[in-house]
């Protein structure tokens, strides 16, 4: 009848630039990242995963978050950005 949803879960490591690499179980409907939660790994270096890396879905998905690279037009501070 219609389509269904592809759902997957990832085990991967959190990507921001600390020192932990804490472990991420991500869970991915349709290409989209639905749920992050701490993943379940045999060893890990640190247990549970900081509040960034389950942030991983609002820095993803924020309207203001940059897409492509800009150049500043204008004086410093000003502002004022084109698409690069």
């Amino acid at each position: 009848m219609g389509n269904k949803a592809e759902k997957v879960t990832i085990r991967t490591v959190c990507g921001m630039p600390d020192y932990l690499q804490c472990g991420l179980s991500v869970e991915v409907t349709d290409g989209v990242i639905t749920k992050v939660r701490p993943a379940d790994f045999p060893d890990p270096v640190d247990k549970g995963a900081c509040p960034k890396g389950l942030a991983t879905p609002e820095l993803v998905y924020h309207p203001d978050r940059l897409r492509h690279p800009l150049k500043r037009v204008g004086e410093r501070g000003g502002g004022k950005w084109q698409n690069y």
